[in-house]
């Protein structure tokens, strides 16, 4: 039963899963601030009669997260999600990337940006693997491409995928870019073709 404390309607119009962040987030400023007073800290726990987990995931997927968050430094990307009958693309950055549980207490990363109308929501458990590859450009120039694969629990389906986006022309993409792309597949495959998370 959820207690009408976090019921309010700037959080009842949002997605679930970015209202339990906004939940989570404002019971533990207010814990923090309630901190000297036993009784108004007991108070705030039980406001909640569900079973609480830890809203933002800091002891799960640590390797997943690790990577997501090192996306940041890849400036504009390309992100595909794949599944059997469809295909969606959107251009944007990681940078406004947040980790926040579902009603099923899995835990999401997202990326939302209402300037793009972007709403994005990636479940870790179900991420499995990386693989790092650089294709060609469909372009005259036919440029390199650095792409980052996504893989699912079987380890060779392709769930999500980031490609480094350029302006105008494949060779737009900056050194900078393009050393970080190249940094992390040293880090994460090396030699091998995809990296399985543990």
């Amino acid at each position: 039963m959820q207690s009408f404390l976090f019921s309010h309607p700037s959080t009842c119009l949002c997605h679930p899963i970015l209202t339990s962040y906004i939940e989570s987030k404002t019971r533990r400023l207010l814990l923090r601030n309630c901190a000297h007073s036993k009784s108004a800290k007991l108070w705030m726990t039980s406001v909640n009669t569900q079973k609480t987990y830890p809203s933002d995931g800091e002891h799960s997927f640590l390797q997943v997260k690790q990577l997501l968050e090192r996306t940041k430094k890849l400036g504009k990307l390309r992100v595909i999600v794949t599944n059997e009958a469809s295909v969606m693309e959107s251009i944007c950055t990681t940078e406004k990337l947040f980790y926040a549980q579902g009603p099923n207490h899995l835990m999401y990363a997202n990326l939302i940006d209402s300037s793009l109308n972007l709403d994005l929501h990636i479940k870790l458990e179900a991420l499995g693997a990386v693989r790092f590859e650089q294709g060609v450009s469909r372009t005259a120039s036919k440029d390199p491409t650095y792409i980052i694969r996504w893989l699912g629990k079987d380890y060779t389906t392709v769930v999500l995928s980031m490609f480094l986006q350029w302006d105008r022309e494949p060779s737009d993409i900056s050194p900078e870019r393009i050393a970080e792309w190249k940094q992390l597949k040293e880090e994460y495959c090396q030699n091998n073709l995809t990296y399985n998370f543990q």
